[in-house]
């Protein structure tokens, strides 16, 4: 079977926009909330607390998938077990029932026997090359009150067709 993917859209109450921030020597994706951006830094709540990271190390986060079958040899993301938040890169050794062995890629490397909804399509391998920042920020001075009334009475109509 092939794998089936839809991107979602933000909940109207949700302000900032969830992504993943990619350990490169573990082959990782934790996720966290993009709170500011600084120049080429990205603020970003993973949880534990706020950490500033290059924009080349977040991506937004995968969108959500239907269940699917992966193939030997294949690259998928796994979350591993005590590590239910994060993502990691993992090769397909076998496939049996509803049963995958994986093979982590990372440094951590190791194997594990994984099902249903605990991998998914290997999002960082189907992504487009980045040559610029996924999210910029821009601040506008309003010398107009009204304007400024307006924007703060109508804040989540303005979140919504911003994040969307």
């Amino acid at each position: 079977r092939e794998f089936a993917c839809s991107a979602s859209m933000p909940a109207k109450s949700q302000r900032a926009p969830v992504v993943e921030v990619v350990d490169d020597k573990a082959l990782s994706y934790t996720p966290g909330t993009l709170k500011d951006i600084r120049q080429s830094k990205y603020l970003i709540d993973l949880g534990g607390g706020d950490q500033w990271v290059d924009w080349q190390r977040v991506r937004e986060a995968a969108p959500p998938c239907t269940e699917f079958i992966p193939q030997p040899d294949s690259i998928i993301e796994v979350r591993k077990a005590g590590a239910e938040e994060v993502w990691f890169e993992a090769k397909v050794k076998s496939v049996k029932g509803g049963y995958t062995v994986a093979v982590f890629l990372g440094s951590g490397g190791g194997e594990e026997i994984v099902e249903w909804p605990h991998f998914r399509p290997a999002y960082s391998r189907v992504a487009p090359a980045r040559s610029r920042p996924p999210f910029v920020k821009q601040v506008f001075q309003l010398t107009d009150s009204r304007v400024h009334e307006w924007f703060k009475a109508n804040e989540q109509r303005v979140v919504s067709d911003v994040v969307s």
